[in-house]
């Protein structure tokens, strides 16, 4: 396996930071006619899990569907609230799993199974609560709740239970 590996190119990309994305959305909204408080830019940019696609299509939609031409802070917490998005970017699908680990755990295979989507899916979606801290990857334990992601658990709760 490791003769093959040699024979590709390996780049690593870094995640772009909440500043970058902030950005990406003040320019998206300019694009759309429309203008963001620094507040609202920062929101957004902290509900895309670092994806610069997600905040395009999130400012895109804002700007769709709100009717004023500067977009506040508030505007955009309801935004969120109405598509089910915490403003950590975390939804029903990430709840699921998290509670599919649930405080004693549970393998990658139960995890994938009982998710009930695309084992890509999954894989994205756990992928991001790991790189959170919210889950653990432990060899011979599978995956676990942090002590963060079991306080994210239960807030989220209040969201989606």
């Amino acid at each position: 396996m490791q003769d093959l590996l040699n024979r590709f190119l390996v780049f690593e990309l870094e995640s772009y930071k909440a500043g970058e994305l902030a950005e990406i959305a003040m320019l998206v909204a300019r694009s759309e006619g429309k203008s963001l408080a620094d507040e609202a830019a920062s929101l957004i940019a902290g509900s895309c899990h670092g994806s610069p696609r997600e905040v395009k299509k999130r400012v895109g939609e804002l700007c769709l569907t709100s009717g004023i031409s500067h977009i506040s802070k508030s505007e955009v917490d309801r935004f969120l609230c109405q598509r089910g998005i915490h403003s950590e970017g975390w939804t029903a699908t990430h709840f699921k799993i998290l509670g599919l680990i649930g405080e004693s755990g549970s393998s990658k295979a139960r995890v994938y199974t009982q998710a009930g989507l695309d084992p890509v899916l999954v894989e994205n979606f756990e992928a991001q609560l790991v790189r959170a801290g919210l889950v653990a990857i432990e060899k011979g334990h599978g995956r676990t709740l942090t002590s963060t992601g079991r306080a994210a658990f239960l807030e989220l709760s209040q969201m989606f239970g």
